[in-house]
């Protein structure tokens, strides 16, 4: 028998008695999961590694390092994920990968950003600039001169 990922074709399995006079069992467990693997930086996981069934789903916890959150959470290989990205995604969220019946280990990539854009209207006032990118804890001065 061929074992390890990969072997998804049929196989033949030969069983000879040597000589033995009583019954036996033989057990076959055929197993299809694939590594998924969790990278990124200013995140943490609550594990790094995992097994993902064929056509079946897991789950990992991302955390956020204070000040970022997520900007995208990317599967290779036509792994989908459910996870929710943006400026409202800093704190902690349970994300369910699914595999779509594909025969390929995955690697998963968070990106974080601790940038945020501020955006500035009003009536009667015209301002320097009205978007400024911000990044955490920092401070941004806008010009604005009143009509």
């Amino acid at each position: 028998m061929n074992y390890g990922k990969g072997n998804t074709g049929t196989q033949t399995l030969t069983i000879n008695n040597n000589g033995n006079l009583s019954d036996t069992t033989c057990t076959i467990t055929s197993i299809h999961a694939y590594n998924t693997t969790y990278t990124g930086s200013n995140v943490t996981f609550s594990s790094s590694t995992g097994a993902l069934a064929y056509g079946g789903t897991t789950t990992v916890t991302l955390t956020p390092s204070t000040g970022y959150h997520l900007k995208s959470f990317t599967c290779t290989n036509g792994y989908t994920t459910n996870a929710t990205t943006g400026v409202s995604a800093t704190s902690a969220q349970t994300i369910t990968i699914t595999n779509p019946s594909v025969t390929k280990d995955t690697a998963c990539t968070a990106t974080m950003s601790n940038s945020y854009t501020v955006a500035m209207s009003g009536s009667n006032v015209t301002f320097g600039s009205t978007s400024l990118g911000v990044t955490y804890g920092s401070t941004k001065t806008v010009t604005l001169t009143p009509s």
